[in-house]
């Protein structure tokens, strides 16, 4: 009798938790932690993406046009910021502006790949980075000239532009 008491009262411990786990927390994360990237859920229901953590991406990253059948479409502030690590990036054609400080102090960074076309480029976005910097832009050398930059998007960063039609030093 007492063993079935106890079988009893375990059971309803059991089913009680397994009820009112999680009563009253509702999920509200916007954020996707997925390997070395973090999406986060934009209001227009699409997903941003930074590093997970700067110094721990692999020295090439590529960004994803979907995650989970969600379009990715913007980088966030300072997404890569102050990596040691990498070297080479390529953002998909669904992301058109690079932000504030997107790159800001990669001190590794050698190629980025623009398979859109961007609209903007912000404040500091490849600023103070340590190395040469080639841009490899899929669109033409006049839609270059277009895209609106912030004055300081590359300070104190040498880089070079490669155009579909033309190359820009």
């Amino acid at each position: 009798m007492r063993k079935l008491l106890v079988i009893l009262l375990a059971l309803c411990t059991l089913l009680v938790s397994v009820s009112f786990s999680g009563c009253g927390k509702e999920d509200t994360s916007n954020e996707i932690v997925d390997g070395y990237l973090t999406y986060v859920l934009q209001e227009d229901g699409t997903y941003s993406v930074r590093a997970t953590d700067p110094n721990d991406v692999p020295e090439t990253v590529v960004i994803p046009e979907t995650f989970n059948g969600v379009s990715v479409t913007a980088l966030e502030d300072g997404a890569f910021g102050g990596s040691t690590v990498l070297r080479k990036i390529t953002l998909p054609p669904t992301i058109t502006r690079i932000p504030a400080g997107a790159f800001y102090r990669c001190q590794t960074l050698v190629r980025v790949e623009i398979q859109g076309t961007l609209t903007g480029i912000g404040n500091g976005a490849m600023g103070l980075c340590h190395q040469h910097i080639t841009i490899y832009y899929s669109g033409t050398r006049a839609e270059w000239d277009d895209i609106l930059k912030a004055g300081n998007w590359a300070t104190e960063t040498e880089y070079s532009v490669i155009c579909s039609d033309s190359s820009i030093s």
